[in-house]
């Protein structure tokens, strides 16, 4: 988001100084920052539900609470995934009529 400047907003938004930023990790991915939340949560989902992963090493899935932060982590999980892909299509949107080569 550095990268991004004073144009890192809350909200989708062109200004008429915008500038497309190309560089950096953009030039790479077009949406780092919710690339980089949705693999470190799908890291986290691994690393505390995998085989060998916490909540299964401690039995704490075998539990009515264990279940309880299960299911409400996974709901979690596609309600930011849908967020997520929803706010990068209102970017590309909200960009692209701006931006051509975008």
């Amino acid at each position: 988001f550095h990268k991004l400047g004073r144009h890192s907003i809350s909200h989708p938004s062109v200004t008429n100084d915008h500038k497309l930023v190309t560089d950096g990790p953009y030039a790479f991915v077009p949406h780092p920052g919710y690339s980089s939340f949705l693999i470190f949560f799908l890291g986290s989902v691994i690393c505390l539900f995998a085989d060998g992963g916490w909540m299964r090493g401690c039995g704490l899935l075998q539990t009515t609470s264990g279940q309880l932060f299960s299911s409400t982590m996974l709901r979690f999980a596609l309600w930011a995934g849908l967020m997520f892909f929803r706010r990068a299509a209102l970017e590309d949107e909200a960009l692209g009529g701006k931006f051509r080569e975008h």
